[in-house]
């Protein structure tokens, strides 16, 4: 037979705590996170660029999750830019570089057997293995975004050759000032 449990009632003498939850979330001032969700798709020599909402600077660029690319044949490259302008998306277009400035550091490029056909220089190599398994990749950049706002950001997917895939987040913080900002850098 089940035994029953009693608990104890609440202490009479146990005042309010010192300093309420309403109270501290007021004196706490976090940044706002936003997830950008995103799929850049394009076949044959062709560029696809997307470009994000407005975001407050400064900002910090703390995560991108995507994967390698799903469904595709052929190789290319993934850029992540930030600008003031919101200009550029594209899909399947000419291969021109979309405006702003590059979250990425150049790619090292070492091969006698493949070519990189990215005119992007900092960009993440994407290479289609034609099978339906992808790989998901996280990256934590913790890019630190200091202009004048707002900004947009822009992701540009080139081809080389067959089709590219990928799809993915970036988590973005908005604070209001650096300081908001420095435990998340």
């Amino acid at each position: 037979m089940p035994e029953l449990i009693l608990y104890p009632t609440s202490r009479p003498d146990r005042g309010e705590p010192l300093q309420s939850q309403s109270a501290l979330g007021s004196a706490i001032q976090l940044p706002r996170a936003r997830i950008w969700p995103w799929l850049l798709g394009t076949s044959g020599a062709a560029r696809t660029t997307v470009v994000s909402q407005a975001f407050n600077t400064p900002c910090v660029i703390f995560e991108l999750i995507s994967n390698w690319p799903q469904l595709g044949s052929g190789g290319g490259g993934l850029s992540l830019l930030y600008s003031t302008d919101n200009a550029g998306e594209v899909t399947a277009g000419a291969v021109v570089k979309p405006s702003g400035t590059p979250v990425f550091e150049p790619i090292d490029f070492r091969s006698n057997v493949v070519t990189e056909a990215d005119e992007i220089p900092e960009h993440i190599p994407m290479v289609g293995e034609g099978g339906t398994v992808t790989l998901p990749f996280r990256l934590t950049p913790k890019f630190l975004i200091e202009v004048a706002g707002p900004i947009f950001l822009k992701l540009s997917l080139r081809s080389s050759a067959g089709e590219v895939r990928v799809r993915g987040i970036i988590t973005v913080f908005e604070g209001t000032s650096l300081e908001q900002l420095a435990n998340f850098l």
